[in-house]
């Protein structure tokens, strides 16, 4: 058992999934559902029934929807620092709006993790180490990911980022030090490679060591700066009919890196994520309530 930080979000999704075509400028039936969710919490949910030992550094306001999350953290068995404490900011809502089990729209109201400062986060994680390894997400500013990338290298802990989407993947590029792992999807990947692409050109940016980029259907692919080789690795995903794609790449992510903590090989874990991921796009839950990583990995009796 590993014990990890995560950084980031903790929040209500609100998921409304029209019944009829959209109308412009007028309303159409459909289903709205509430949950705990947030790319910070999703991890950590999902490592700890993987049989890790996480810390979740989020911002929670004072009210109903903070207690809320509380309790689900709390359910979860995993260990919840505020970093919103004292302040006035509302918790956190991610609404989106989905085509069948494809996202359509979305927006995030994140205002309780940008009122977030370095020396609170520095606070949090003196009292949360240590840690074998730091998985932050971009709903973070660029200070706060400066702040993280520069304690790990004090500490010698490994530093892994979400970019969480195409417009914030952005922030990593603005970043300076060494980051070990980041998960991209394709779009965001594309972004951010011409973003660092720039940057570099003109001395600046993160020393990114490994890249590991979610393609939906396509699995996924995993490149390594250390591989003199220069060839991405390849992952087919595994096919199962998609309910709700909130949190598949949080729950891929947070295998891969359970995976890792325990020592198996790049290929093995990437053969679990993947198939980690299927389960939870198959799942109306952002994280599914049964995910154990021996039952994920190649070889085990669930895959025979």
């Amino acid at each position: 058992m590993a014990r990890v930080i995560c950084v980031g979000g903790a929040h209500v999704d609100i998921y409304a999934k029209p019944q009829t075509p959209l109308v412009a400028a007028s309303s159409v039936p459909g289903a709205v559902t509430f949950r705990p969710g947030g790319v910070g919490r999703n991890l950590a949910v999902a490592l700890a029934r993987l049989g890790q030992q996480p810390v979740l550094l989020a911002a929670l306001g004072t009210d109903a929807a903070g207690d809320w999350i509380q309790q689900d953290l709390s359910a979860a068995g995993v260990q919840l620092a505020n970093l919103a404490a004292g302040s006035s900011d509302p918790t956190g809502a991610y609404v989106s709006l989905s085509d069948d089990a494809e996202l359509a729209h979305a927006v995030a109201d994140t205002r309780a993790l940008d009122g977030v400062h370095s020396e609170r986060l520095l606070t949090a994680l003196k009292a949360s180490a240590p840690a074998e390894l730091i998985i932050a997400e971009c709903n973070l500013s660029v200070a706060l990911l400066q702040t993280l990338v520069d304690w790990c290298g004090r500490h010698r802990v490994p530093l892994w980022i979400e970019p969480v989407s195409a417009t914030k993947a952005l922030r990593i590029a603005q970043i300076n030090g060494a980051v070990d792992l980041i998960s991209p999807n394709a779009l965001e990947a594309r972004a951010l490679s011409a973003a660092l692409q720039r940057d570099n050109a003109r001395g600046r940016g993160p020393e990114i060591r490994r890249w590991l980029v979610t393609r939906g259907a396509d699995g996924v692919a995993y490149y390594d700066q250390h591989d003199h080789s220069g060839a991405a690795q390849l992952f087919a995903a595994v096919p199962t009919h998609p309910v709700n794609v909130h949190g598949a790449g949080d729950v891929l992510l947070a295998t891969f890196a359970a995976a890792q903590l325990e020592g198996r090989s790049v290929a093995a874990s990437c053969h679990a994520a993947v198939r980690a991921a299927a389960l939870a796009v198959a799942c109306s839950e952002p994280v599914p309530t049964q995910l154990r990583l021996d039952e994920l990995l190649p070889g085990s009796r669930a895959q025979a």
